[in-house]
């Protein structure tokens, strides 16, 4: 959980987590190469609507919130809607704020785009291996948002938004091919084979 959209939910955790269910996986299995492939989950955060009054300088009324779990390979990404509530008088004087989130994702943690020449290829990888892979035709936000919404398998999923797709195309990791060690080359390049793309 990560909470940078202020003002922090303290029950964030227990709203959301229901979005890592079923994604546990123990780290230590995974090869090297795997973990270069992490989304940057923090890229996932963002305000979109910040809110100043007479008694808050800016709190964030609309944003995009991730929550994450040590060796868990789901990136659980919802949109969060903070109402504030000044309550004036008595005991219970000062700001309240109510949480309401939105589902936008189940995301791979581990998946990247690789630049082979002229070409972009969007892979996932589950317990340590590639299990789904796209030539890309064109290296945009819109491209990766579309193929993620249309083809991603569960336990993942990911809805269209045009806000998500420039946070995920920050959040993922491009590497070219000519930069990986030779083992984690070949290592990718065989499983890439696996799901059908020819390097």
């Amino acid at each position: 959980m990560l909470g940078e959209v202020v003002p922090p939910d303290p029950n964030m955790w227990d709203n959301l987590r229901y979005l890592l269910d079923d994604g546990d996986y123990d780290f230590s299995k995974l090869p090297a190469w795997v973990r270069r492939f992490e989304l940057r989950y923090g890229a996932l955060e963002k305000c979109l609507k910040f809110v100043r009054n007479d008694i808050l300088p800016s709190y964030c009324e609309d944003g995009f919130v991730a929550v994450v779990k040590d060796n868990n390979q789901i990136i659980g990404v919802s949109r969060r809607t903070t109402f504030m509530k000044a309550i004036v008088g008595g005991e219970g004087e000062g700001v309240r704020f109510d949480f309401w989130y939105g589902t936008y994702a189940r995301l791979p943690r581990f998946m990247g785009i690789l630049k082979v020449k002229d070409a972009n290829v969007l892979f996932v990888v589950k317990d340590g291996v590639v299990v789904d892979a796209w030539e890309l035709t064109k290296l945009e936000p819109f491209m990766i948002i579309h193929i993620l919404s249309k083809d991603l398998r569960e336990p993942f999923y990911c809805t269209r938004s045009r806000v998500l797709a420039d946070l995920v195309f920050e959040a993922i990791e491009k590497v070219k091919l000519g930069s990986l060690r030779r083992d984690e080359k070949f290592e990718l390049v065989e499983q890439l084979r696996s799901v059908g793309i020819r390097i």
